[in-house]
């Protein structure tokens, strides 16, 4: 008995933070498609495996907008699947509430989506599974789903599927909240979880009774590492064993290089060239033949740092060194103040601030561009700056950022 369990596919959701000059790129089509690919392959290794179910634990979907070839990707893996014989199960969540891709549209007799309404208990009793689930009836979940659970089914193997934010886990928005204590006590064998987009299982013991699988394409630096989804062998209903299955077809990924570890000293910019391609080589190493996204961040003391920021050239020779691989952005900031404790900027506001930096790219800030050109046309006249293009001028906003957020985080540093 055994079910694969996949959430957050958000198809055709767009990788962030990526300048427009891709669309040049050897790899953007593959870029622009990757949350399809990704689901495509969902359902071809689905196929393969021949679970009982599949189950989507919410966020199929990126928004309610209504792109019928979004809803067409998505309808032909259902019905690949009941072609197949492969049931599935299925709970909206926050981004695809009530979605419009969801409605007026004939699925399989095989595929269950849960009720928005209230929860509900679906049987598949040839299978011996019982699964209980609600989805969002809105994007706005800010009581326990949970808690309105139905008891186990006695005598069949029963499955959760909730899309919530379990402990309050940071970086994601608190819908459906509730603890690790209350998915326990729901008694089921299993409860498929959604919304989180990192992977993460929860044990009693050395049982997982809950698991997030994660989404299934990294879409932005802020998400990284092999994607996928998991198979979850329930033939001891009591012990589930779940295994990952990465299904991403590019991989998003962070090169952290710190010249001030001694363990590694770096004292120019070629040595801190040299430590990017070897971090890059080994990048390169765990992830195959898969295309790479990498971002770099450099941290440096103040007399370096400022060296790598008067190289114009900076930029184009990182690219040159991590070559094979897409770069997204260098990153400089300063090591913090040796005298002190710990950084002025509470963990809250920093985590605020790189959010605001990750997120601004090209042509998703035309008001702000518009009125640093309108600002600074006469200052920057002279400077070499190009006014027209977007892209740079989003790169130096991005780095005035950063740099606000090294001088706040660093206190006192001359």
């Amino acid at each position: 008995m055994r079910i694969i369990h996949a959430a957050d596919l958000h198809i055709d959701s767009q990788l962030s933070g990526l300048s427009s000059a891709l669309a040049d790129h050897a790899d953007a089509d593959l870029i622009s498609g990757a949350t399809r690919s990704a689901f495509r392959g969902l359902i071809d290794w689905a196929i393969t495996e021949q679970p009982d179910a599949l189950v989507l634990a919410g966020d199929i979907f990126d928004g309610s907008w209504k792109h019928t070839g979004t809803r067409r990707v998505f309808v032909e893996g259902m019905r690949d699947l009941a072609d197949a014989g492969i049931p599935v199960v299925m709970a909206s969540g926050n981004h695809d509430a009530a979605s419009v891709l969801m409605a007026e549209v004939i699925y399989p007799p095989s595929m269950h989506v849960l009720s928005v309404e209230s929860a509900e208990t679906l049987r598949l009793d040839d299978a011996g599974l019982s699964f209980h689930g609600q989805g969002y009836a809105t994007p706005a979940i800010e009581h326990s789903l949970a808690a309105h659970y139905p008891l186990p089914d006695p005598g069949l193997v029963n499955i959760g599927v909730l899309h919530a934010n379990v402990g309050g886990s940071s970086g994601h928005d608190n819908y459906s909240p509730c603890t690790a204590d209350d998915l326990r006590s729901l008694d089921y064998s299993y409860v498929a979880l959604g919304h989180v987009h990192a992977r993460r299982s929860f044990l009693d013991g050395q049982r997982t009774f809950a698991a997030y699988p994660g989404n299934l394409q990294g879409r932005s630096v802020r998400e990284t590492g092999p994607k996928g989804a998991l198979l979850v062998d329930l033939a001891d209903p009591r012990a589930p064993h779940v295994q990952f299955q990465p299904l991403d077809v590019l991989r998003w990924e962070v090169i952290e290089v710190d010249a001030t570890d001694p363990a590694r000293p770096m004292s120019s910019a070629d040595d801190v060239l040299a430590a990017i391609a070897a971090d890059h080589q080994q990048l390169r190493a765990h992830s195959g033949s898969l295309p790479l996204i990498v971002r770099t961040r450099i941290t440096a003391d103040p007399r370096l740092l400022g060296a790598l920021r008067a190289s114009e050239e900076l930029t184009e020779l990182v690219r040159d060194v991590v070559a094979g691989s897409t770069l997204e952005k260098v990153t400089l900031h300063r090591a913090p103040h040796e005298e002190s404790d710990a950084p002025v900027v509470d963990a809250a506001l920093r985590a605020e601030l790189e959010r605001a930096i990750d997120d601004l790219a090209p042509g998703e800030a035309s008001a702000l561009l518009t009125e640093v050109r309108t600002r600074t046309q006469a200052l920057l006249r002279d400077s070499g700056v190009d006014l027209s293009s977007s892209t740079a001028l989003s790169a130096l906003i991005a780095e005035a950022g950063q740099e606000l957020l090294d001088e706040l985080s660093a206190g006192d540093t001359p």
